[in-house]
């Protein structure tokens, strides 16, 4: 496994079948090479489950953002768009206007999902589509049925605000982490809190999980991989300043700028 470490100005990163889309607040690049968006200001870059890039992003205080490159655009949030989920045949979007919002493929929404009480800052389908859970400003992960819009379940547990979430690859369970400097293994349907991961320095801002190992990108400028078994911290890798992104191809843990072999 090599891990790479995120340059200051990179807001995210994502892989699909080894590609690898590294975006700024001002551009966007897929191995290497730019891509055109529209986007005013990017707030951040996925694939979706077919391949398929979305920028996503806008105007703070003002307009949300979305393009799927070559295909679709939504400008139906009221504030920045700060994560997007796929399911299958379907998307969800996440916004500082309190809000998340199910799309169809197509990028037409289809229902609103409210309840937070501040800006939604991650989202995360489950492997099988059937979840999708919310995080934000108001601390709380929320849990819901992407294909009804129901409320499953509110998770009051972390002490901050909640920055990144992640499935396990067989969906029995949910990483979060926090500004209250930890990560959180749950089982997410009834609520259950598995694990407390300390050790991280600031505030968790992205996580991704692997079969055997979670990692997470922290504003303390660190990488870790961590035991998804346990609490263990089983490496820890300096980028000498802000980690904002991490994500996965099957060789290699993508973070920046940095390599380090295994």
């Amino acid at each position: 496994m090599i891990l790479a470490l995120l340059i200051a100005q990179v807001v995210d990163v994502a892989t699909h079948d080894g590609k690898v889309a590294v975006a700024t607040q001002a551009a966007v690049t897929v191995d290497g090479k730019d891509v055109r968006t529209s986007v005013a200001q990017i707030a951040g870059v996925v694939f979706a489950r077919d391949g398929a890039l979305v920028v996503f992003g806008g105007r703070p205080g003002r307009k949300g953002e979305i393009e799927c490159v070559g295909r679709w655009s939504a400008s139906d949030h009221d504030d920045m768009v700060n994560a997007i989920a796929f399911g299958d045949g379907w998307c969800a979007s996440a916004s500082h206007d309190r809000t998340a919002v199910v799309r169809d493929a197509a990028g037409k929404a289809v229902r609103k999902l409210e309840g937070h009480t501040g800006g939604v800052l991650a989202l995360a389908a489950s492997p099988d589509g059937k979840s999708l859970v919310s995080g934000g400003e108001d601390s709380t992960i929320r849990v819901w049925d992407p294909a009804t819009g129901a409320l499953k379940r509110t998770i009051t547990n972390h002490q901050d605000r909640v920055a990144t979430l992640a499935w396990s690859p067989d969906g029995k369970y949910l990483a979060s982490g926090s500004r209250d400097r930890t990560l959180r293994v749950w089982q997410p349907e009834i609520g259950r809190l598995v694990r407390i991961v300390r050790g991280h320095d600031g505030e968790v801002l992205d996580v991704a999980w692997t079969s055997g190992a979670l990692v997470t990108a922290c504003a303390d400028g660190k990488v870790r991989a961590i035991d998804e078994s346990s609490d263990a911290i089983v490496r820890e890798l300096d980028a000498g300043g802000y980690v904002a992104a991490v994500a996965l191809t099957d060789k290699e843990i993508v973070a920046g700028a940095k390599r380090w072999g295994r």
